[in-house]
């Protein structure tokens, strides 16, 4: 069993600052938690500092909380069902953080007692350093603490962080090396390892879903898990690039395909094909433990299932859509796209930003007998009409979606949280705006889905009533203000 910890970017800037102080700091952090086969994860989900008052003591190489804090804390965590994670610092330590013998004896006394008081959650401690820090998780079963695999921290930056209990030297496959010298000139060995050691979900292998495999399959990424439930048709092949003839006569399924050129190209990449719907358990299984989600669907109750997918998990979602719209004059009226970027904990969700259609997910969630009589008051227009879609404007979205992940990896520059394409214009390309996550937001505030984890019940995602009267809301999918029977919401091309 390997054992992981999550933290959002500004938890642990806000950690990583308390190394400013000569003496010892110290702290709690509540955490949701995460079990998948072979691994926990505990997702920090809120920082608990310990200021003056709440420490017994502290100097330059030793910090003591008061019982009482540590107490109230338990209290909350008990009452909310979280996970613990107790850190202190190390600022005298630049080099090989690890556990002093004096926090071995701490610990094993502490790990005990929450044990005791708390017997179904589970407890971790972490030690920072000046460059390095180290992890423990008390294992129950077996009375002992075990070390951290990994931490990872989700930011404008997607960083993963090997304590150094658990610090390995990995070498680069020959194959590979040779596959990629090209890309390596530029990314550096290092940067090409980081790329093999991602996993990556793309949910709905459409048009878009598709390039962007082949983008990631290229660069090397090392996992890819992907998630469509469509077979293959023949309209799709004038976007879907790795598809024939014979996939359509032959009825294969859109992720078998996938697979398939995966294993031309870069037989070394661990490709897991699901052909179900993402509203399955096995579906939402899969995609928990992944590095970064792309969303290229078609309708907005999957998009707000990713979203909310996203928070639970501290999963970095890469929403892409794009749209065409001609009159009734066959003028071409909208031929745009857009890329959001949700970093939970940093950045907002797509629900603050407006881009879930709530009109059609309710109409997605009614059942067959409300459909007819929201149609027959004429709630519901053009439900069956198919969208336009053309191989160029998949590329060119898909092409921005992957210099954010680049970004997102690499960190080149500051990350764009919304990019705009219209090929309409003849001003910028593309153009990012700055938003304010809202904190009373249910899904991606402190107090919502964020962090939560396997807390939050698969059957939570589904707690959206079906309006008796679907209630219009704000679009937008160009410069201007455009309405809903522009295609807002978007298509996976």
């Amino acid at each position: 069993m390997k054992y992981k910890l999550k933290f959002p970017e500004n938890t642990y800037k806000e950690i990583l600052s308390l190394l400013r102080f000569k003496n010892e700091q110290a702290g709690f952090i509540l955490a949701g938690w995460m079990k998948r086969s072979g691994s926990i994860t505990l997702l920090a989900k809120k920082l608990l500092l310990c200021s003056s008052d709440g420490l017994r003591g502290n100097s330059p190489g030793h910090v003591e909380i008061k019982k009482d804090f540590a107490k109230r804390v338990l209290t909350v965590c008990k009452a909310k069902k979280l996970c613990l994670i107790h850190f202190h610092t190390h600022p005298f330590s630049s080099k090989g953080t690890r556990f002093s013998c004096i926090d071995d004896s701490c610990d094993e006394k502490f790990f005990s007692y929450v044990a005791e008081k708390i017997p179904g959650i589970y407890h971790a401690a972490l030690v920072v350093g000046q460059k390095h820090l180290d992890g423990r998780i008390y294992e129950r079963n077996l009375a002992t603490s075990l070390p951290v695999s990994e931490i990872s921290v989700i930011g404008d930056k997607l960083e993963k962080i090997i304590p150094n209990s658990s610090r390995k030297v990995t070498k680069m496959r020959g194959c590979e090396s040779t596959i990629f010298q090209r890309q390596i000139r530029f990314l550096g060995k290092v940067g090409q390892r980081r790329l093999r050691s991602l996993s990556c979900a793309i949910v709905g292998l459409g048009g878009t879903g598709s390039l962007i495999f082949e983008g990631l399959l290229r660069l090397g990424v090392g996992k890819l898990i992907l998630i469509d439930s469509d077979r293959i048709e023949v309209s799709n092949l004038n976007r879907i690039i790795q598809a024939f003839w014979e996939d359509v006569n032959s009825k294969r399924f859109k992720v078998d395909i996938m697979k398939r050129k995966a294993g031309k190209i870069n037989p070394k990449t661990k490709i897991i094909a699901l052909p179900r719907s993402l509203l399955t358990k096995s579906a939402q299984s899969l995609l928990k433990g992944v590095d970064v989600i792309f969303g290229t669907v078609d309708n907005d109750l999957a998009r707000l299932v990713l979203n909310q997918l996203a928070a639970k998990y501290l999963i970095p979602l890469v929403d892409v859509a794009t749209g065409i719209n001609v009159d009734k004059k066959g003028k071409i009226v909208d031929f745009a796209g857009q890329v959001y970027v949700f970093i939970p904990g940093k950045s907002p969700c797509l629900s603050c930003l407006e881009a879930i259609d709530l009109k059609e997910v309710n109409l997605s969630l009614m059942s067959g007998e409300d459909r007819i009589r929201q149609r027959q008051l004429g709630y519901i227009s053009g439900e069956n009409i198919v969208a336009p879609a053309v191989l160029p404007l998949n590329m060119q979205l898909v092409s921005l979606a992957l210099a954010e992940f680049m970004n997102l990896v690499f960190g080149f520059r500051k990350l764009n949280n919304y990019v705009f394409y219209d090929g309409l214009s003849q001003d910028r390309v593309a153009y990012t705006i700055k938003v304010k996550s809202e904190s009373s937001c249910p899904i991606c505030s402190p107090e919502g889905l964020l962090a939560k984890g396997d807390l939050a019940r698969f059957e939570d995602l589904f707690r959206i009533r079906a309006s008796k009267n679907i209630p219009t809301t704000r679009t937008s999918i160009s410069k201007r203000e455009i309405t809903n029977n522009n295609n807002k919401g978007g298509t996976n091309g």
